[in-house]
C-alpha cells in the first residue's frame, strides 16, 4: 500500500473487475452460442465497461480505507509498545 499509492490501488481494482466481468460475459456468450442458454446478453457494450469500472472504483476505495485504517492501527501499537 505504501509503495503503490492510492491511484494504483484503484487502477488495479478496476482492472480486476473489468477482466472478471469480461470473462463472465465471454462464458455467457459461449453458452448462448452452444445453445445452453436461450437468452442473449441483454446489456450493451457500454454497460459491460461502465459497470465494472464503477464497481472497481467503489471496491478500491473500500480496500484503500481498510488498509489505511489497518496501517494506522499498527503504527499506533508499535509506538505504544516502545514507550
Amino acid at each position: 500500500m505504501k509503495k503503490r499509492g492510492h491511484v494504483a490501488c484503484i487502477a488495479i481494482n478496476i482492472l480486476i473487475w473489468l477482466f472478471s466481468y469480461v470473462f463472465v460475459w465471454a462464458i455467457h456468450n459461449l453458452c448462448f452460442k452452444f445453445g445452453w442458454l436461450h437468452s442473449p446478453d441483454p446489456s450493451s457494450f457500454a454497460d459491460n465497461i461502465f459497470i465494472p469500472v464503477i464497481a472497481g472504483c467503489i471496491g478500491g476505495e473500500f480496500e484503500w480505507s481498510n488498509m489505511k485504517r489497518k496501517f494506522a492501527g499498527e503504527s499506533a501499537e508499535k509506538d505504544n509498545t516502545m514507550i
